[in-house]
């Protein structure tokens, strides 16, 4: 047998086990694969079941009665905290984790006085994970549709990262909707991401390959290194207890979650992390804006305050901006205190 002959067998018992690779680990792009429900006993086949402390992090009762909205592409799991005539805020979270990862950060605000309703995105958490591009109008809809389940005619609505930019979409789409929106480190004001991660995403098979393998196990160490205290935050026991919280649901979400890969990166290439210009625009333009707060910490490098604060100021000059000296992204949080005071102050 000649080199060549070897060198082409090779090649082609390489390529069958890639293949035979990917359609073990990376689901169909039109498959609902469900939530942690899925994850906790098989995985949907698609990922490892979780170790039982990761587990324990995230019942679904985590903030009391399990709630759920059967929504048109899916159902979203949600929860109520705080007095029911209380002001009411609606809380959208970020790109890789749900609010069960802040536990500390929902019951300090509805400690405050406020109706919390919080939600898992689709993806995460315990709800749905449908078969969609992961546009700023899933998200939105998603947003609205619960509204409507709750029987909020409107509410204060709170984004974080991800969440800033989907919450934004919202009110430039629903004004009246909208008593007060408040943005914390919010995405969307990039009108592309320049990552080498993001590039190697956005290829069709390789980029699908590689977020449910290597991905995967690249995101749940970046996202644990994000969380270490900064100089603005001390490390107390009760704040290390919130990281280690936040960990173990973070791993739970990413690693276990067997629809949170294809929304995170569906998310990244045609979601509301970038080009959402427009939207800013229009919330300014819609009367939103000044009725608008922006939490941001200064040393921020996931959502960069010094690249995109100016883009902010400048698409939304009415709405005010406090920030968080030497605080990086993860202000919900590591800098707990001082975004409940800025968002009480507000409301």
């Amino acid at each position: 047998m000649s080199a060549a002959t070897v060198s082409a067998a090779a090649v082609v018992a390489a390529t069958a086990a890639l293949a035979a690779l990917y359609w073990r680990l990376v689901p169909p792009d039109d498959l609902d694969l469900g939530g942690l429900d899925a994850a906790a006993s098989k995985g949907q086949g698609y990922v490892p079941v979780a170790p039982a402390d990761d587990k324990a992090a995230y019942p679904a009762t985590l903030f009391g009665e399990r709630l759920t909205a059967n929504l048109p592409l899916g159902k979203t799991h949600y929860f109520m905290v705080g007095p029911r005539d209380g002001k009411r805020v609606v809380l959208v979270h970020g790109i890789t984790i749900s609010w069960a990862a802040f536990p500390s950060f929902v019951h300090d605000l509805s400690s405050k006085g406020y109706l919390v309703l919080g939600f898992d995105l689709y993806g995460r958490g315990f709800s749905a994970s449908p078969g969609v591009a992961y546009t700023p109008s899933v998200y939105v809809n998603q947003l609205n549709g619960l509204l409507d389940h709750v029987g909020w005619d409107k509410a204060n609505v709170v984004g974080y990262s991800l969440g800033g930019g989907v919450v934004t979409a919202f009110a430039a789409q629903y004004p009246q909707r909208v008593e007060k929106l408040v943005l914390l480190a919010p995405a969307g004001l990039q009108e592309s991401i320049p990552s080498a991660a993001v590039a190697l995403l956005s290829l069709p098979f390789i980029g699908r390959l590689f977020s449910h393998t290597i991905g995967r196990r690249l995101l749940s160490h970046l996202s644990a290194k994000n969380v270490k205290p900064t100089s603005s935050s001390a490390l107390t026991p009760a704040l290390q207890a919130d990281i280690d919280h936040f960990c173990r649901v973070m791993r739970l979400n990413v690693l276990h979650n067997p629809g949170f890969m294809r929304a995170y990166r569906s998310s990244l290439l045609v979601g509301p992390v970038s080009k959402m210009k427009p939207a800013y625009k229009t919330v300014e333009s819609n009367g939103v804006g000044k009725r608008t707060l922006c939490v941001w910490g200064t040393a921020d490098l996931v959502v960069s305050f010094r690249r995109d604060s100016p883009v902010f100021h400048q698409v939304v000059p009415s709405a005010k901006l406090v920030e968080i000296p030497e605080a990086g992204h993860s202000i919900v949080l590591l800098d707990r205190t001082a975004v409940i005071k800025a968002i009480n102050e507000f409301l």
